[in-house]
């Protein structure tokens, strides 16, 4: 469902906005969410059905601690594609 199988995540290393854009191949149930390194979540950017296309998110993330943090992308038929995005000032 998800082209490429990537998820592209900038800038990163990020200071506020952090940028997430992704293609979908097909109709899909997505969820677009932010955790910290221990599994929990932070932010949920995305939640709901997504038709075909491209698509770019953008959210602001600064007022989290300076640290790293994973980007998950996740769909009802699709292996989740992970990213991995640092916080510093």
């Amino acid at each position: 469902i998800f082209d490429d199988n990537s998820i592209e995540v900038f800038p990163n290393p990020f200071n506020d906005e952090v940028t997430m854009t992704f293609k979908v191949n097909a109709t899909t149930d997505a969820n677009l969410a932010v955790y910290d390194i221990y599994g929990k979540k932070i932010v949920t950017v995305l939640s709901g059905p997504l038709p075909e296309g491209q698509f770019t998110y953008t959210t602001n993330l600064g007022k989290l601690a300076d640290g790293i943090y994973v980007v998950t992308l996740t769909s009802d038929t699709n292996t989740p594609l992970f990213e991995k995005i640092v916080k510093q000032k």
